[in-house]
């Protein structure tokens, strides 16, 4: 075995056994977080005291940048709506077309957590909390 791959094996595995070793959060993996956030809570959906609508259907938000704040343990990601259809159907639905962020957090085994997302118009923003999806 050569020098070079002998010390390229030792870097990665002094980087498994480390706390200090993490995983990038990029702007394809927090969409895809974002994504399964849209698939699994149809937030997009109605939620009218059990009246009956249908779905905004299609990804109504994507993730345009991201920027790690790694001494909060955190990430922000900058978003874009497009047409978002928020209780689509009832009385108070809205269609909302503008920025948004979304609030992610990094745990300490590496892995980034989707916990919040939101629009942004300053008092009148719709915030979602306690998301909770693993970004893969």
């Amino acid at each position: 075995m050569n020098l070079q791959r002998l010390i390229g094996l030792a870097v990665v595995s002094l980087c498994l056994l480390s706390v200090g070793c993490k995983r990038t959060l990029t702007t394809e993996r927090a969409n895809e977080a974002l994504n399964a956030w849209e698939r699994n809570s149809r937030v997009f959906g109605c939620h009218c005291g059990g009246n009956s609508c249908t779905g905004a259907g299609g990804y109504a938000v994507r993730v345009t940048g991201v920027r790690e704040l790694p001494q909060e343990n955190a990430a922000e990601a900058i978003l874009a709506f497009d047409a978002a259809r928020i209780n689509n159907g009832c009385r108070n639905q809205k269609i909302y077309t503008g920025p948004g962020e979304a609030r992610f957090a990094h745990l300490t085994d590496g892995n980034w957590i989707l916990t919040s997302v939101s629009t942004s118009e300053g008092l009148d923003s719709i915030v979602w909390e306690h998301i909770d999806i693993k970004v893969k």
